[in-house]
């Protein structure tokens, strides 16, 4: 199944030939040349992955993948600069699955452009299974050896055990 990716950016030029060029590398595309549209096409379709330039207005880059973060959490997310933006960056750092390449970008952004939908995939894989086996093995586990959920949370609480989470950053 192709990937799907969403092109936003306010240069018309910029958008079309890289819709273009992951077109020619196999991926169903979409342009965008603002923010406002991008959300407005996110209502309507669902997309794997969002690219999108720093600098738009009046909803930047950055503003722009915060809300589709909030509304799609699991789409893959890249940022394209043109400027050394410390706004950008620290957003990038700080934010799970946000990918940050400068403009010009070379083949460096298909290299990332793979990478950041492998991640998405892994996540869903990681949640779908997550759902599915670990309230099972949790309940055969509790079953076995007859551990009540409530002496399970002082053995967690007091630090004698492992707990490995599921949860996303945030999450609870």
């Amino acid at each position: 199944m192709k990937s799907k990716i969403l092109i936003v950016d306010d240069d018309p030029m910029v958008r079309n030939l890289l819709s273009e060029q992951l077109q020619i590398h196999g991926y169903t595309t979409a342009v965008a040349a603002s923010g406002k549209e991008a959300l407005e096409i996110l209502l309507k379709e669902e997309f794997d992955l969002i690219i999108s330039d720093v600098r738009m207005y009046p909803m930047d880059g950055v503003e722009l993948l915060q809300q589709v973060s909030i509304l799609y959490p699991e789409m893959a997310k890249i940022l394209l600069t043109g400027y050394n933006d410390e706004h950008a960056s620290e957003y990038a750092f700080e934010s799970e699955g946000v990918f940050k390449i400068p403009k010009p970008y070379g083949e460096e952004l298909m290299i990332v452009i793979k990478r950041a939908l492998e991640t998405r995939m892994l996540k869903r894989r990681i949640k779908y299974f997550g759902q599915k086996l670990i309230p099972e093995y949790a309940r055969e586990l509790l079953e076995t050896y007859g551990v009540s959920r409530e002496e399970l949370a002082v053995e967690v609480a007091e630090g004698n055990t492992t707990v490995f989470s599921l949860a996303q950053k945030g999450e609870v």
